[in-house]
């Protein structure tokens, strides 16, 4: 590979140009998405309190499965 290569036209030689993935491109979706969630789980905190636990507990389960899988 030349090392003189500018794919962008911005002095970046050499450098392959980066593919965003469909879900980046639409970063409003996310956001929003996010906040929806984050609602959720403070309604779902509010009405039982005890579900902080079993979510800690999934987390853990969750971690501990993708350490030894």
């Amino acid at each position: 590979m030349r090392d003189d290569l500018d794919y962008d036209g911005m002095g970046n030689q050499g450098r392959v140009p980066q593919i965003k993935t469909k879900m980046n491109n639409n970063k409003e979706a996310i956001i929003l998405s996010k906040v929806i969630v984050g609602i959720a789980i403070i309604i779902a905190v509010a009405t039982y309190p005890p579900i902080i636990f079993v979510g800690i507990l999934a987390f853990a389960i969750y971690t501990l499965h993708k350490a030894y899988k």
